[in-house]
């Protein structure tokens, strides 16, 4: 699998299944789920718990190619 870093939240890495690694011990984190789609709590460099969605970090990790 191709992990790449999340930006804006520097502890952790997402590879291109949309799968989250936490970097400090390697653990896998799970996915929350309401009706606005599925999304991860992650620590902000700040140390504040944000809920991103899912999509959203592949997009951030994995830009599609503008031709």
């Amino acid at each position: 699998m191709n992990w790449r870093p999340v930006p804006n939240y520097p502890l952790y890495e997402v590879n291109n299944r949309g799968t989250v690694k936490q970097l400090l011990d390697g653990r896998l984190l799970k996915t929350s789920q309401n009706n606005r789609g599925e999304h991860y709590h992650l620590e902000s460099k700040s140390g504040r718990v944000v809920a991103v969605k899912k999509s959203e970090l592949m997009n951030w990790a994995f830009p599609k190619d503008i031709a």
